[in-house]
């Protein structure tokens, strides 16, 4: 599809999160440049993963010098018990990126509330359900799950996710035609291709990990820095969070 100037002009990009983030140093410069939603692998087998201490120390320090960030938990068929864990170390968006049914969604859910009616706060914890794309059967399978968004990542037959490889968009653009919630374009992006992505598939979000890495875990500073300018030059506009 060709890029036009209208597309470019007119396309706003309203949630870009950056994934995979290990460090206070890598969580407090992306959010100097005005990313708001930090992303915080909870899966043991990554090279990426983080524990609930690193998780909680990492968000105290932020959250004490930037607001209203959004702080993502990604977790792979993983206890609940777990993720409620995360959750009192400070994340407010959990990101189901295995196999995750909508009975345990409900279930989480369920959890959730105790908790806050135990703490009685009515805090909003989004769930967001990643979608590993290799065919439409993958979007038919979860397009009445109880989420907020979904997030379309490429599909690895061994890695559940931050393999780089590009996702399939055109499965993202019928995944948009079906499913009726926010939706969040992951795999492979890059400042090569985030222009392309914005013009083709015109996300809600965008999620990128590996994309700006020195080592996996690892964030370049001068990759972050090309791909928000590549973000702000294709929407024609800094995007409404920076």
């Amino acid at each position: 599809m060709k890029r036009t100037e209208k597309s470019i002009m007119t396309y706003k990009i309203s949630l870009v999160k950056i994934c995979g983030i290990t460090t206070i140093k890598d969580a407090l410069f992306i959010c100097k440049h005005g990313i708001k939603t930090i992303g915080f692998v909870a899966y043991f087998k990554s090279k990426r993963y983080v524990d609930c201490e690193t998780v909680r120390n990492i968000i105290s320090q932020t959250a004490d010098n930037y607001t209203h960030i959004m702080f993502v938990g990604v977790f792979v068929d993983e206890n609940i018990d777990t993720i409620i864990k995360y959750i009192e170390s400070g994340i407010n968006v959990i990101q189901l990126h295995g196999n995750e049914n909508n009975e345990y969604i409900l279930n989480l859910k369920k959890q959730i509330n105790k908790i806050n009616n135990k703490l009685n706060v009515s805090n909003k914890i989004e769930i967001w359900k990643a979608v590993r794309l290799k065919s439409i059967n993958d979007i038919i399978s979860v397009k009445d799950f109880s989420v907020d968004k979904y997030l379309l990542d490429s599909y690895t037959k061994n890695d559940p996710g931050g393999t780089g490889k590009l996702c399939d968009w055109k499965l993202v653009l019928l995944a948009k035609s079906i499913l009726n919630k926010d939706i969040i374009l992951a795999g492979g992006l890059n400042a090569s291709n985030i222009i392309d992505a914005f013009t083709i598939v015109k996300p809600f979000g965008v999620d990128i990990s590996s994309g700006v890495e020195i080592s996996p875990g690892i964030k370049s500073q001068s990759l972050i820095k090309e791909f928000i300018s590549n973000i702000n030059s294709s929407c024609n506009s800094r995007y409404h969070e920076i």
